[in-house]
């Protein structure tokens, strides 16, 4: 099985820098930010304001495919009776953000699920029908992007999404080449990143939180692995969470 290195940063480190890190990495793909009620809560951004065309563009340039995160209302559904409108309203924002920056039809947009533990039932409800509008309404697919809680819950749910699935192979910041060993800008993860290939997820993430260094410049990223070349964009006998469906116009 093939297995394509990707990673996930919160914030865009520029143009120059991402093309030095990129040329001599080994990775293939980067999750893009696109934003969101969570997004802006965590950064004190607009919920609209993620990465910007510009950066896409430049990423696509650079060779990259672009797996989209979206930061929803999960967590927040959870002591809310608000979840059913806001699932709409953040489908909507999602894939108005994705056709904006003229992502591919077809591309799965991921949706961040920030809590650990098993989901509760109106958090179910909430991942489930912002997944449903996307797959229905758009021309994307939804998916999840969670810890293994979440992920154990949707499953038993029968839900049937590509998941990116967050279960570090080592500490928080620890490389998984070197038994967990602690990240630093002084001390970054080596060149090789010991990343192994699972069947299941359409993402594994390995690592959180990890400084790594190409090309002289050090970014501290998650680290990723996925066996589709385009993790967003997965062929037909991908074998994700279930079937795909086809997106609609």
């Amino acid at each position: 099985m093939l297995a394509y290195h990707g990673f996930d940063v919160a914030d865009y480190p520029g143009d120059s820098t991402i093309a030095r890190f990129i040329e001599p990495s080994p990775f293939s793909w980067v999750g893009f930010h696109l934003g969101g009620p969570s997004y802006q809560e965590r950064f004190g951004l607009p919920a609209e304001s993620g990465w910007s065309r510009k950066a896409y563009l430049h990423l696509l340039d650079l060779g990259l495919g672009i797996v989209p995160i979206y930061g929803g209302r999960a967590r927040a559904a959870r002591d809310s009776t608000d979840w059913r409108a806001w699932l709409g309203e953040d489908a909507d924002q999602a894939a108005g953000a994705a056709e904006k920056l003229g992502l591919p039809a077809g591309t799965v947009i991921f949706l961040h699920i920030e809590n650990g533990r098993r989901l509760f039932r109106a958090q179910r409800g909430y991942v489930a029908g912002w997944t449903e509008r996307i797959d229905s309404l758009s021309c994307f697919r939804g998916g999840a992007c969670c810890h293994g809680g979440p992920a154990e819950t949707l499953r038993t749910e029968g839900y049937t999404a590509p998941i990116w699935l967050v279960k570090w192979a080592g500490a928080r910041g620890g490389c998984p080449s070197q038994a967990g060993r602690r990240s630093s800008p002084a001390n970054p993860c080596p060149p090789s990143l010991g990343l192994r290939p699972e069947p299941g997820p359409a993402i594994r993430q390995y690592a959180g939180e990890v400084y790594t260094s190409y090309g002289g410049v050090c970014l501290r990223l998650n680290l990723n692995l996925s066996p589709a070349a385009d993790p967003a964009r997965p062929a037909p006998d991908f074998p994700v969470e279930g079937p795909h469906r086809p997106a609609h116009n």
